[in-house]
């Protein structure tokens, strides 16, 4: 309830780009810092990597966490560059960047891909959220599913 009503507060305070965008005012290390804060979620959370090490052995731990790193290392080499073109160019989104620097097909494989990867990372989160509600609230799966649905649809439909 804390998070929809912050959500709530700012998003009615601020134009749609200074909600999302924090009227470009994040420096480089912000960014960074919000990006693995997002990431590191219920399919990135160790309790996930400890428990699949557990059941597969520990080569999935060493591979997730060497993964991990390695994405958030060339993240942090290729952000700069990202977002001074993107306050150069007005761009907004990842997908907006592939249009403007790589042209139209480009932009539109980006912004199918960028579907897909967001329709598996819901799914992903949306499942943590719901094991983890029946595990502390006792209620069976399927309705913690719906709930945790019905919440992210709320909380986006308040932040916008």
């Amino acid at each position: 309830m804390i998070t929809f009503g912050v959500a709530w507060f700012f998003s009615r305070r601020e134009s749609l780009e200074e909600y999302f965008l924090n009227a470009r005012k994040s420096n480089v290390g912000l960014l960074v810092c919000s990006h693995v804060a997002t990431v590191i979620g219920a399919g990135r959370d160790s309790r996930c990597v400890v428990a699949e090490s557990a059941r597969t052995g520990i080569s999935f731990g060493l591979a997730s966490v060497s993964a991990y790193l390695t994405g958030a290392l060339i993240l942090v080499w290729l952000l700069p560059k990202i977002y001074n073109e993107g306050n150069r160019h007005n761009i907004t989104t990842i997908v907006d960047y592939f249009f403007a620097r790589f042209g139209g097909s480009a932009g539109k494989l980006a912004g199918i891909l960028q579907l897909c990867l967001l329709a598996v990372w819901i799914a992903v989160q949306a499942a943590a959220t719901a094991s983890l509600a029946s595990i502390l609230t006792g209620l069976n799966y399927q309705t913690a599913l719906w709930l945790a649905a019905l919440c992210t649809i709320g909380y986006t439909t308040l932040g916008a």
